[in-house]
C-alpha cells in the first residue's frame, strides 16, 4: 500500500477551507465510505484515524444532517446519537472550532512569551 501524504496542519490550528483536497480519502472509491457492512465500515474508519482533515469533515456531516456513511472518522450510529444528544448546536463548525482553539491553548506551550 502506497503510504499517504498530506500538507503539514496549520500550527495554529485554524480551520482548513480546503480539507477535501486534503482527505486521506481522496483518492478512495467513495463506495467504502457507505459500504453498509462492517469489514468495509472498519477499513473506511481507519482511513479516516489517518486523516489530518477529520475535524472539518465530521463538521460537515453533522451540519449538513448526514446520517449514512463514513465522514469524520464517525460511523453514522454515533452521529446520529450526537445530533439527537445535541440538538441545540446550530453549527457543528462553529463548535469544533471553538474546541480546537481551546485545546491548543490548554495543551501546546504559549509562543509569544
Amino acid at each position: 500500500m502506497e503510504a499517504l501524504t498530506h500538507p503539514p496542519r496549520r500550527p495554529d490550528g485554524q480551520w482548513d477551507q480546503c480539507w477535501r483536497l486534503r482527505s486521506a480519502c481522496v483518492d478512495t472509491d467513495p463506495e467504502l465510505f457507505f459500504a453498509i457492512d462492517s469489514p468495509s465500515q472498519n477499513a473506511a474508519l481507519r482511513i479516516c484515524a489517518m486523516c489530518r482533515v477529520r475535524t472539518e469533515c465530521l463538521a460537515y456531516a453533522l451540519d449538513e444532517r448526514i446520517t449514512y456513511g463514513v465522514f469524520g472518522g464517525t460511523p453514522p450510529r454515533w452521529r446520529e446519537d450526537l445530533l439527537r444528544r445535541r440538538p441545540h448546536v446550530e453549527s457543528w463548525r462553529d463548535l469544533l472550532i471553538s474546541a480546537r482553539a481551546e485545546f491548543i491553548r490548554a495543551h501546546l506551550p504559549d509562543t509569544d512569551a
